[in-house]
């Protein structure tokens, strides 16, 4: 008697856990990106669960508002996957990670997406911010100011200061601006050339082409790579440092002299 009164409910359940075993999406990026508005904007769909980084909180300090590398086992991270991913009953679910956070928690991006694909994901999407200087200005802005985003209905305001090219923080790892630049670069050749030894399909998205001047541009790419239909949410955040860096950096000519004879002059530009 109890069985057939709970069938009508557990024959849903049971089709939503089998199609977990595909529609899973990871988007790769390395932060400050415009990764936050695109988060918020696939969230709105009502067939995506958007999760977002999962795996931030796990790497918080004990002061609550700094992180940073923690010791864990890799196995952890797949564990804390799979519990975000019960009982999601639409039909994506998706989440970003970060550089560091497949880093710190011992995996190789190799590693890290042969995981991903044995729990289902079969949509992969890499989010570059092309211009890696303006990345970095835009950690260290917010670390300094404790400014991370802003509402659409806020006016960013004009910071300026100076960036030390002896000791920058990027995702909260000190180092310098040479190697900061270096390490963004050789994160994203080997993510894609990870993803096209594995045979694995998928969607470039970069920050210049597809988020800057338009977010719903970024939407839409994403929504109908994943055979959506895009809706119209209200873009939530505005740009946080839409101005000219040299109008942002103090010590502008320092920077362009440091970064004359390298692959990165171009950056100051931006």
């Amino acid at each position: 008697m109890l069985r057939n009164v709970l069938a009508p409910f557990l024959v849903p359940i049971v089709k939503i856990a089998k199609r977990r075993a595909k529609n899973n999406v990871c988007i790769f990026h390395n932060g400050r990106c415009g990764s936050t508005v695109i988060a918020h904007l696939l969230g709105k769909h009502g067939k995506i669960h958007w999760d977002g980084e999962i795996y931030s909180k796990y790497f918080l300090k004990p002061d609550g508002k700094t992180f940073g590398k923690v010791n864990y086992e890799r196995d952890q991270s797949i564990r804390i996957l799979k519990n975000k991913m019960k009982a999601i009953f639409t039909k994506y679910y998706g989440f970003d990670v970060k550089r560091n956070h497949i880093e710190w928690f011992n995996f190789s991006i190799s590693d890290y997406i042969e995981q991903l694909k044995e729990l289902g994901f079969d949509r992969f999407i890499v989010l570059e911010r092309q211009n890696h200087l303006r990345t970095i200005l835009s950690y260290t802005i917010a670390r300094e100011m404790g400014i991370w985003h802003i509402h659409r209905h806020e006016a960013a305001v004009e910071k300026t200061l100076r960036i030390n090219p002896e000791k920058v923080y990027l995702a909260y790892e000190e180092m310098d601006l040479l190697n900061a630049l270096e390490l963004m670069s050789c994160y994203y050749r080997d993510l894609r050339n990870a993803l096209k030894d594995l045979n694995v399909p998928y969607l470039d998205v970069t920050y210049e082409k597809d988020i800057r001047e338009n977010p719903m541009v970024a939407y839409k790419k994403i929504i109908e790579y994943l055979g959506l239909r895009p809706k119209q949410p209200k873009i939530r955040f505005n740009r946080t440092n839409p101005f000219p860096l040299s109008k942002m950096v103090s010590n502008y000519d320092e920077l362009d002299k440091y970064l004359s004879k390298t692959p990165y002059a171009w950056m100051l530009e931006g």
